[in-house]
């Protein structure tokens, strides 16, 4: 038989209640006010130490200009409508943006311009909470190529120790402000410069490695590969320095397509992420609703839990006004004395009632009726006779315990279902 499952108490169903509220305001606030953002001390995206780039992408979202960090693929997966910005990628080989090494595995595929930005520094020692930077060395002009070549340029670098000769770097009226070394590019036929001096370019241009006269046309069907030599331009550092903040706003203003946005690719700088809806939704701080909306949908499943078996009867609505009556009936004849006579007219209602349900034929004799009751119940493998049955009754009828009686009236139920249905062996 089935039962009811178990219930969630009141109280237990308002901390279930408030513990859900309060995981889905938490994971709300946290969106709201950023904490969820990733930290860094490194040349990335997500570092607001003195090399870091984020308030590079600040000023910009400052600005209106549509800005995207993009953690996979950001190169192969942006649109036309975007630049791409690829900052101080890792000089490593096996940094997330290789592809091989090659820069056919690096272009391979993409659709939108690329603002390449060289890396310069690596950071030292960093704080107790590592988020800024006491400490940096600058990386050797070797490294720095190794991130070149993987773009499809094969310029040397070099460093300038004077940094006041960065002003002869204009842009119109405008000149960038470094910490020394500079950091350029040596002219060379691969590179056409926007931005130089006659110690190297700052800004520039790659040109296709097999572009020619005849198929110049054919080279330019792809989208262009812009070259920052400097990053100090636009590292937390040097962003606030001189009118370098006007400088790069600019340059991006004119490198990205009219309307476009503007991609800042972390994968490169080791700051990537894998699309993963698990690790998302276990992540903090999706993890607070996620986690009690799972406790609720248990909390439900547990409620609404039953045991296998036939559905309960549905109880009849006339139930609690009559067994109270007949509770008092059967009262009353026990007290009365007339429990041996009702156990005998249960018994004669019952064999009558079984001679009717087999179909006994109808005229016979008390006699002939227990002959022809005795081979049916023979006959459905029913063992006792009626001759025993009514042996069994006479005895509890003697007997002044009235649980006999209530154990001979079962006898005679088993007895005439058994006959009426078959017995259980013989169904």
């Amino acid at each position: 038989m089935s039962a009811p499952g178990p219930e969630l108490s009141p109280r237990a169903l308002a901390l279930l209640v408030a513990a859900v509220a309060v995981s889905f305001g938490v994971c709300f606030a946290v969106f709201v006010v950023g904490a969820r953002e990733e930290r860094s001390a490194g040349a990335d995206v997500d570092s607001v130490s003195a090399l870091g780039h984020r308030p590079f992408v600040e000023l910009l979202e400052a600005l209106g200009v549509p800005v995207l960090v993009g953690r996979s693929r950001s190169v192969a997966r942006a649109g036309p409508g975007a630049l791409v910005v690829v900052a101080e990628p890792r000089p490593s080989e096996d940094a997330p943006a290789r592809g091989g090494g090659g820069p056919g595995s690096v272009l391979a595929g993409r659709r939108a311009p690329i603002l390449l930005v060289l890396p310069k520094r690596r950071p030292g020692r960093l704080d107790d909470a590592g988020r800024w930077v006491e400490s940096e060395t600058t990386l050797p002009a070797s490294e720095v190529a190794t991130v070149l070549r993987r773009f499809g340029g094969d310029a040397d670098v070099v460093h300038v120790a004077d940094a006041a000769r960065a002003a002869a770097l204009r842009d119109g009226e405008l000149s960038p402000t470094v910490a020394p070394p500079l950091q350029l590019l040596a002219p060379h036929r691969g590179l056409r410069p926007i931005v130089a001096s006659d110690d190297g370019v700052l800004l520039g241009q790659l040109e296709p490695p097999d572009a020619s006269d005849e198929d110049e046309d054919d080279a330019g069907d792809a989208p262009p590969v812009y070259v920052l030599s400097d990053p100090d331009v636009l590292a937390a550092h040097g962003l606030h320095r001189g009118r370098n903040a006007e400088l790069v706003v600019g340059w991006v203003e004119r490198l990205r397509p009219p309307g476009g946005m503007v991609v800042l690719d972390a994968q490169a700088q080791g700051r990537g992420r894998t699309p993963s809806l698990w690790r998302e939704l276990t992540s903090w701080p999706l993890a607070l609703p996620v986690g009690t909306a799972l406790l609720a949908a248990l909390a439900a499943a547990w409620c609404g839990a039953r045991r296998f078996g036939a559905p309960r009867p549905a109880a009849s609505p006339s139930r609690a006004r009559t067994r109270p009556l007949v509770e008092h009936a059967a009262e009353l004849l026990e007290h009365g004395g007339h429990t041996a006579h009702a156990l005998s007219r249960y018994a004669a209602v019952a064999l009558h009632a079984a001679a009717r349900d087999v179909h006994a034929p109808p005229g016979l004799t008390a006699e002939d009726a227990r002959a022809w009751l005795d081979r049916a119940a023979a006959a459905r493998g029913v063992g006792t006779t009626v001759a025993e049955l009514e042996a069994v009754v006479a005895t509890a009828a003697r007997h002044p315990d009235p649980g006999t009686a209530i154990d001979a009236a079962r006898r005679v139920h088993a007895w005439r279902r058994a006959l009426t249905d078959g017995h259980p062996s013989r169904p």
